[in-house]
């Protein structure tokens, strides 16, 4: 498998990504030796927005980012819809970026949906419009936390995307077209590698679904035909917009599933169109993924939310589509919904209770298991990886990264 295809591993951790939460965290008021639990703002029953927002505030000036992105991991325990906060911290680290200084960044910038870097570059974008800017802060990011968590520059460049369509022209408002084509421009001029494109394309179309929420932007096509932007598009641009707008397909089919798969199926590609990703499953004669099953796989991380039971019935769901080829698929995203959504720092360990059930056929577990484990470096650093590979049996050890 060649590097472009490896790394497109990261495609579905982006746009509908899960965010992660930890436990319980201490917020520290300088001068005052007593340590306030963060709990506090949690039990407020009124004005609890505001409680965090001063908290936040206020953790940003007295700890700076890393601290203030402790406040947003516990503030994703009471509301996930924290995206707003985390894009607080995101425009505080490039006024500090912007100065010169450095900055004490952490896995926590995974948080809600990836607002820190949206919001990151959103501001440099606005504030200078500086390319090469824009590409050294994505690799200082990288470097920052490779020895923690994979992807980080990938998710930056996801930021660029994402920034560029969240700050754009409000004249454009109502016209789809015209508000993603600065994102696709920029996209186009800041990539220095084809994973970089693609991955930054994925933001351009995950802000214009989340644009699509909020009736002043006159989206509403989205919520009559959420994939009419994506039939649209050329092949190098149609998995980055089919994968973005399985939200709202969520919403305009009212989470029928077995529907919903029926229209990903229904997605036209000819032989040759940008394929995208090498089908790393047992008995398939074909060595590619087409983008319909990429899909299917988004799709069902969305049904089972990291439930168990709901992941077993799924399984049936599965067999059940109409085209025989996306039982596989639709496997590795009951399986990836674990990943999601599952409990911090512990995901893997129903999602591989889920690939050792025994309802699961060869092919199917063999599925199941190359999903989580080839991708574990996304969640963990590389000694818990190597711990977790460990733990499985022989048989699937060699999916694991760097084996």
């Amino acid at each position: 498998m060649n590097v472009f295809l490896r790394n497109k591993k990261i495609v579905l951790f982006f746009g509908t990504l899960g965010v992660f939460a930890i436990g319980v965290l201490y917020f520290v008021v300088p001068g005052n030796s007593e340590e306030l639990p963060i709990g506090t703002c949690k039990n407020v029953t009124q004005g609890q927005a505001q409680c965090w927002e001063e908290l936040l505030e206020k953790t940003l000036q007295d700890q700076g980012i890393g601290g203030a992105l402790d406040i947003v991991a516990s503030i994703y325990e009471t509301q996930p819809d924290c995206h707003a906060y985390a894009h607080r911290i995101g425009e505080e680290a490039y006024r500090l970026f912007s100065q010169g200084k450095d900055i004490a960044l952490t896995s926590k910038t995974y948080y809600c949906g990836y607002g820190f870097y949206h919001a990151f570059m959103e501001t440099l974008l606005q504030t200078t419009a500086d390319l090469q800017e824009a590409r050294k802060f994505c690799s200082y990011a990288g470097r920052q936390l490779s020895s923690q968590i994979q992807g980080t520059e990938a998710a930056c460049y996801h930021g660029i995307g994402h920034g560029t369509v969240d700050g754009g022209d409000p004249r454009d408002w109502g016209d789809i077209e015209a508000m993603i084509r600065p994102g696709i421009q920029m996209c186009e001029k800041v990539a220095e590698t084809e994973f970089q494109h693609y991955i930054c394309a994925t933001g351009v179309f995950n802000a214009i679904e989340i644009l699509s929420l909020d009736p002043k932007y006159k989206l509403g096509i989205l919520e009559e035909d959420p994939f009419w932007l994506c039939d649209r598009q050329s092949p190098r641009y149609k998995e980055a917009c089919y994968t973005n707008m399985v939200p709202a397909l969520l919403r305009t089919m009212q989470r029928d599933f077995p529907r919903m798969a029926g229209r990903i199926e229904a997605i036209q590609e000819k032989e040759g169109d940008y394929s995208v990703r090498n089908l790393e499953s047992a008995n398939q004669k074909d060595d590619t993924y087409a983008v319909r099953f990429i899909v299917i796989s988004a799709l069902f991380h969305e049904y089972a939310r990291a439930d168990f039971d709901k992941a077993k019935e799924g399984i049936a769901v599965c067999r059940s589509l109409q085209d025989p080829r996306s039982r596989l698929a639709c496997i590795e995203g009951l399986s990836g919904a674990f990943m999601k959504y599952g409990e911090p720092n512990m995901e893997y360990v129903k999602g591989l209770k889920f690939c050792n059930l025994d309802m699961l056929s060869q092919d199917e577990q063999t599925a199941c298991f190359t999903h989580i484990l080839s991708r574990l470096q996304l969640w963990y650093s590389s000694d818990k990886t190597n711990q977790i590979c460990q733990s499985v049996p022989d048989r699937f050890q060699n999916f694991c990264p760097h084996y």
